[in-house]
């Protein structure tokens, strides 16, 4: 069984309580066994990973306002293997006269924008987590 939520910055899954007008934050806690594996891939971001005993996976995935945030869409995809995060952007219009810029990138425009997301992810030990980010940030 393959299940699909999509998260946007415009309108949060869960909203944590009382956050600076300026931050975007997105929560997905999912029960996961030892045998699954969180695959989170993202454009720019910092992500550090908490490991505890049992329970349940939780990503929490927070951004500043940048240019174009409100347009990036965070999509999680649940399956038997696990878990998959990833980013979107909104695509170039095919009048856009950028040159030498590729219209068909799956991802969207992600150079038009600036944000960085920042992640927390706590995991019970053994479940497999891989962090594929294109532009790491300190």
């Amino acid at each position: 069984m393959h299940s699909r939520l999509l998260l946007i910055a415009g309108a949060p899954f869960i909203m944590a309580d009382g956050p600076p007008p300026r931050l975007h934050t997105w929560l997905v806690e999912h029960p996961i066994a030892r045998s699954q594996t969180v695959n989170l891939n993202l454009v720019r971001a910092r992500v550090r990973e908490v490991r505890h005993r049992g329970g349940s996976l939780t990503i929490k995935i927070s951004a500043l306002r940048a240019r174009l945030v409100e347009s990036v869409q965070i999509h999680v995809e649940r399956d038997s293997r696990g878990v998959r995060v990833f980013d979107t952007y909104p695509s170039l219009s095919s009048l856009s006269v950028d040159e030498c810029v590729p219209h068909d990138d799956p991802r969207g425009a992600f150079w038009r924008s600036d944000v960085v997301f920042d992640v927390l992810i706590s995991a019970p030990l053994g479940v497999v987590i891989q962090v594929h980010v294109m532009d790491p940030k300190p």
